[in-house]
């Protein structure tokens, strides 16, 4: 029986993945994602960094706004992947 290990699907999901390129390069797949993220909704992306902001000064927000900033970290970390369906 083949089995698939928890920690090996992370360490490729975070590690071993080809990488999508960096927010910075303007023809990488991570800004091209993000510039039609953008264009799709900027007013949700914006109100929702603020309100990620916000919840991290308050206790109960406090751990979905440190999920959300995890997912932003994700997004913005150089040589990190982003799915695309581009």
């Amino acid at each position: 029986m083949n089995r698939v290990s928890l920690w090996d699907g992370i360490a490729f999901q975070l590690l071993d993945r080809d990488p999508s390129g960096s927010l910075t390069d303007a023809d990488s797949l991570v800004r091209a994602t993000t510039d039609v993220w953008v264009d799709l909704d900027p007013v949700f992306l914006v109100t929702g960094g603020l309100t990620m902001v916000v919840g991290l000064f308050l206790r109960r927000t406090r751990p979905y706004a440190a999920a959300l900033a995890l997912l932003v970290l994700m997004v913005v970390r150089p040589g990190g992947y982003v799915p695309s369906p581009t």
